[in-house]
């Protein structure tokens, strides 16, 4: 095995891994992004009819006797 082999090797297996960390990175971004999406989607929407954008009163504490 002479210097330019191994020297094309060490080549080859860099420009490898380099592709692989790059895909993974683009497929982590990409369902990070469809995630978004689909919880935006499946957000609850608020009611239609006149709350006005009021929360829903507390409920009262019963006394004890």
């Amino acid at each position: 095995m002479n210097a330019e082999t191994l020297a094309l090797g060490v080549q080859t297996t860099v420009v490898g891994l380099g592709v692989v960390f790059v895909v993974l990175l683009l497929l982590m971004f990409v369902t990070g992004w469809l995630n978004q999406i689909v919880e935006s989607l499946s957000a609850p929407k608020p009611p239609a009819g006149g709350s006005g954008g009021q929360p829903a009163p507390a409920p009262q504490a019963v006394a004890a006797p």
